[in-house]
């Protein structure tokens, strides 16, 4: 079986509380430290990186402006460090060779304004090449790209807002570079969640529209979860229709978490018409609609659909505090389903629960540990592996040593080579 292609570097520069951090990525990422380290920060850098490989330029800038809160993402503090913001990233292809590097470098103007100065894309040295094989290399308005086919580098036209990335090849049939396509569908499949929204009817203020996690959808295909558990019953359909194997491996999975009395899942359409919601069929009780369902179930039941959708397909899945409403006992089914996802894609937690640590498989290749340095600085460290068996012959694993205060002595290896 071919190895899939996955991220396993990330490196962010001028972002929020990061000066400067490079991680390597393993299959599976678990992310843990006190608020504002900057373990949030790494998955909205990936997120902008989703962007960049499938917006056009203007709209990048413009989600940059009103998504991600324009001049404000850039590091200051008077660090020593400009208003510059580079986010980088290594490839692995596994099987088809070909390692992949892509920079991206935005800067921020005096007047506040954002542009695209940078970026670099770059393929790995082939057997008997000492130097890798430049795709894109642009600085400031001036960029050049490999065409494969005439074998040379080739200027190319850019404005301050243009994302080379996502701008070439973008009509059928014009691609200057085999490697563009691969990029772009890898980073267009990450997939970035933050906490899910469960807020009950007697929690909402008057006028508030229900949590989307319990409210009826309009009926669409379904190939993932959208942010937010926004399309839950077209998911759950995506799966009945997939026969009775995997909706019988659904079923199994969700009573692991949710209890034996689960009967089944039915998606119901609204008597309205054109909309269809998700409906809970437990034995005793009967048939509980989402909107009455508790807030562990209802993340539980997003994360096993995202489980499920995701594990076929090549890319990246960052999920911020999936453990978050679920009883300290579920914890184990989100680790679980979180590994079996990291089998085929990179698998990214940001978590506070030492508990989560407790239940992986591997925490001495796994948990990356965040932490604020003077000046707000995010810093991060991996377990010592010599300090982690000792203090496991003492401890059930490494949250429980964690929340004993023993985390400064075991995580001691910084996140990456030269990262912070």
């Amino acid at each position: 079986m071919t190895e899939p292609a996955r991220i396993t570097r990330l490196e962010i520069e001028g972002f929020r509380v990061i000066d400067r951090l490079a991680l390597d990525l393993r299959p599976m990422n678990v992310l843990i430290g006190e608020n504002g380290s900057g373990k949030s920060t790494v998955l909205e850098a990936l997120e902008i990186l989703r962007k960049a490989a499938t917006m056009t330029g203007e709209q990048f800038v413009s989600e940059l402006y009103a998504l991600h809160g324009g001049g404000q993402m850039f590091r200051s503090a008077g660090t020593g460090v400009g208003p510059r913001l580079r986010l980088a990233i290594r490839v692995d292809r596994g099987g088809a060779g070909k390692d992949y590097t892509y920079e991206l470098v935005l800067e921020k103007q005096n007047a506040g304004w954002i542009r695209v100065t940078e970026e670099r894309l770059e393929i790995a040295p082939q057997p008997g090449h000492k130097v890798g094989l430049k795709v894109i290399e642009r600085v400031a308005d001036r960029a050049q790209v490999f065409n494969q086919q005439a074998r040379s580098l080739e200027p190319v036209k850019v404005a301050d807002h243009t994302v080379l990335l996502s701008a070439l090849g973008a009509a059928p049939g014009d691609v200057l570079n085999e490697a563009l396509p691969i990029l772009r569908a890898l980073l267009g499949a990450v997939r970035i969640y933050p906490p899910f929204e469960t807020n009950p009817a007697w929690a909402r203020r008057p006028g508030e529209p229900p949590s989307t996690l319990r409210a009826g959808v309009i009926i669409r295909p379904a190939h993932t979860v959208e942010r937010g558990g926004a399309n839950l019953p077209n998911a759950y359909q995506a799966l009945r229709n997939r026969g009775n194997v995997v909706w019988d491996r659904v079923l199994t999975t969700l009573k692991l978490g949710i209890g034996d009395e689960l009967e089944d899942i039915t998606i119901d359409p609204d008597p309205g018409g054109g909309q269809v919601a998700l409906s809970l069929t437990f034995r005793g009780i009967g048939r509980i609609p989402a909107f009455a369902l508790s807030d562990g179930q209802l993340s539980y039941l997003t994360l096993v659909a995202i489980a499920e959708l995701e594990a076929d397909v090549p890319g990246l899945v960052g999920m911020d505090e999936p453990d978050l409403h679920l009883h300290p006992a579920m914890i184990g089914r989100v680790v679980g389903l979180s590994e079996a996802m990291s089998l085929t894609r990179t698998v990214v937690i940001t978590t506070h629960s030492d508990r989560l640590l407790d239940a992986l498989s591997h925490p001495a290749d796994d948990v990356i540990l965040f932490e604020k340095a003077a000046g707000f600085r995010a810093l991060a460290f991996r377990p010592d592996p010599v300090q982690l068996r000792y203090w496991l012959e003492t401890y059930a694993g490494l949250g429980s040593a964690r929340a004993e205060g023993y985390g400064r002595v075991i995580f001691t290896r910084p996140a990456a080579a030269g990262g912070t």
